[in-house]
C-alpha cells in the first residue's frame, strides 16, 4: 500500500467539482497543492 491512489483523487476532484462549480479556479488549486504535497 506505498503506492498512490490516483483514481481517489481523481474522484475526490470529481466530488469537489460538482460541489462548487462556480469556483472552478480553487478546485485546481487544490489538485496541484495535492500533487505537489505527493
Amino acid at each position: 500500500m506505498t503506492e498512490p491512489m490516483p483514481t481517489l483523487k481523481v474522484i475526490h476532484i470529481a466530488k469537489s467539482l460538482k460541489n462548487q462549480p462556480h469556483n472552478p479556479k480553487l478546485v485546481n488549486k487544490y489538485a496541484f497543492t495535492s500533487a505537489e504535497k505527493e
